[in-house]
């Protein structure tokens, strides 16, 4: 529309109709001003009726000035591709977005035509994605039926681009992958479809593949307030390989020596590591310890795919000295239970400690000799303790550095 067309229109939409009565009076009105405010009044005249055409002439720049715009950003863009190869400006700042992204493809190289919707969605599919992403962003919907400025295309029925890429597309179960779509836009729905029977609506999301098997993931875009989806599926199908199933029992005897028993599957062989460095690849395993403490034990499975798995068990090893103490002795001369102290094999093979404390808590009785128990006599002299119940420690340590320490009481009995 030209300018003076649309100053036209705009000025006939104020005209009032003719009154004569009204017309009369306002010249009588005119004919009792002085000259000099009749000048005034026509002056206020004029700069109202300039105020109106400025407004209207500027509401002309402000309707236009998309179309002119976009006339600039058209003739710009032909101008680019008459030129030969790309300009040097936009291939570097092409370039340093690639080099940011962390992806293993690169999405701003692949074939436009990828952008096409897989003609092979299903109806019904497509009516389960509209129902499930309909919903989401109401306020963003809102503000298109508002006319509000948005980005370009988000209004119309734009398609947005369906196509991504991930991080992995092969790997050992359970197999963790991140997703990427190209699409820029904030103004996006997004719906992933897994292949394996689970999706997400984030935008960036990241999965984990638990069985092993082939996959082929689905993307699905809209814009907000569009009908139009794009579809989308992967480029290569996501390929997570099966993983040895691993475990292991243990069982131990009273002498300290454990058999290991492998129960893994899928697997081509083994390798047991006890402790810090001590490793065999037998299919089962047996091990005794000497020192008193807290051991990992771990099995690792390998299997043809190149996938292996681990598992530890922390297991808790008591070294015990075993001995049998009386509770109670009759030091009367008759030859029989005559003196206390530890029963047992091979005492002489541990460093040997043993207290003897009556009820007030004094240390009537020690020695560090396994062959001379407690006659009942109080230490350093010919005299015999009282009768009746007294406390006992005994500290053993074997060649190992393993220290028991055991305590009790015993009766002291005259016949």
């Amino acid at each position: 529309m030209k300018l003076e067309e649309f100053v036209k229109q705009k000025v006939d939409n104020h005209e009032f109709a003719y009154d004569e009565d009204s017309w009369t009076q306002f010249e009588k009105q005119l004919s009792n001003v002085s000259p000099r405010a009749k000048s005034h009044r026509g002056l206020k005249i004029s700069a109202s009726v300039a105020v109106v055409l400025v407004v209207v002439i500027a509401s002309y720049f402000l309707i236009n000035s998309d179309e002119i715009k976009q006339t600039n950003i058209v003739t710009n863009v032909k101008n680019v591709f008459q030129q030969e190869g790309i300009i040097a400006n936009a291939t570097t700042q092409q370039e340093e977005v690639v080099e940011k992204s962390n992806l293993h493809v690169n999405c701003l190289e692949k074939n436009n035509e990828i952008v096409n919707s897989v003609s092979s969605i299903k109806n019904a599919d497509k009516l389960t994605i509209n129902d499930e992403i309909s919903s989401a962003n109401v306020p963003i919907k809102k503000a298109c039926e508002n006319n509000q400025p948005l980005k370009s295309g988000i209004c119309n029925n734009a398609i947005p681009s369906a196509d991504f890429t991930t991080n992995l597309t092969e790997g050992c179960q359970p197999l963790q992958v991140k997703f990427f779509p190209c699409e820029k836009s904030d103004s996006v729905i997004f719906l992933w479809n897994f292949g394996d029977g689970t999706s997400s609506t984030e935008r960036t999301p990241s999965h984990i593949y638990k069985d092993n098997g082939e996959f082929t993931a689905m993307l699905t875009v809209k814009y907000y307030t569009s009908s139009k989806l794009n579809t989308m599926l992967s480029e290569k199908s996501i390929i997570v390989k099966s993983t040895p199933e691993i475990d292991f029992e243990y069982l131990t005897d009273n002498n300290n020596t454990y058999k290991f028993n492998n129960l893994s599957e899928n697997y081509s062989r083994l390798e047991w590591t006890l402790g810090v460095s001590e490793i065999s690849a037998d299919e089962n395993i047996e091990k005794q310890f000497t020192k008193t403490g807290k051991y990992p034990v771990k099995l690792t499975a390998f299997n043809e795919n190149g996938c292996t798995n681990t598992k530890t068990k922390s297991i808790n090893v008591d070294i015990k000295h075993d001995y049998f103490v009386p509770n109670v002795f009759v030091p009367n001369g008759d030859g029989r239970n005559e003196n206390f102290g530890p029963i047992g094999e091979n005492l002489e093979q541990y460093e040997y400690k043993l207290y003897i404390y009556n009820k007030f808590g004094e240390l009537i009785y020690e020695t560090n000799d396994v062959n001379k128990p407690w006659d009942g006599k109080i230490q350093g002299t010919n005299q015999y303790a009282d009768f009746g119940v007294y406390a006992w420690i005994i500290v053993t340590k074997d060649k190992f550095d393993n220290t028991n320490k055991k305590q009790g009481s015993v009766t002291l009995l005259k016949n």
